[in-house]
């Protein structure tokens, strides 16, 4: 079996796939294959449209198999926007299992989150705190720089983040 993440930002292109195998690893599913993302802006994600497009890509690129869509929730609230998405993918893709995970504000709330990161792996300071509201701060990535030696990249700490 196959899943094809259809993501948003560059980081989630690299952290999606160890999130999935991590959590596939956890459920003892070790006959599930992660595709490489489809990565598409949120704006476009957000439209029934757009939406549309992505699974039609997903589609193309691996089949019928089914598709997980994880992208930040920003200001919307998850709780409204992913019963929306889901619909609009069981009404324009019907024929895909189409799944919606929205961190509320933004994916990197989920690694603020995080009790204990190796420092040598992820670059967090030894003396950093736990936040004790990790989904509150409307920039967790600016959250994040200030708990490391250097300034929190996507593109560079989320997936290393993602798989501790």
């Amino acid at each position: 079996m196959r899943i094809q993440p259809i993501v948003e930002g560059q980081g989630d292109v690299a952290a999606v796939p160890v999130l999935l195998r991590r959590l596939l690893e956890v459920a003892d599913a070790w006959d599930v294959e992660v595709a490489n993302p489809i990565r598409q802006p949120r704006n476009r994600l957000a439209t029934r449209l757009g939406l549309r497009k992505a699974l039609d890509l997903a589609r193309k690129l691996s089949g019928h198999c089914p598709v997980i869509v994880v992208m930040d929730s920003d200001d919307d609230c998850p709780a409204r926007l992913g019963p929306t998405l889901v619909q609009w993918a069981k009404e324009d893709a019907a024929d895909l299992t189409c799944v919606v995970v929205l961190p509320h504000r933004e994916y990197e709330a989920w690694l603020l989150a995080g009790t204990s990161f190796p420092r040598d792996v992820t670059d967090v300071r030894s003396d950093a705190s736990l936040h004790l509201a990790p989904e509150r701060p409307r920039d967790a990535k600016r959250a994040l720089t200030k708990r490391m030696e250097s300034r929190y990249l996507a593109t560079v700490h989320q997936a290393r983040m993602t798989s501790q």
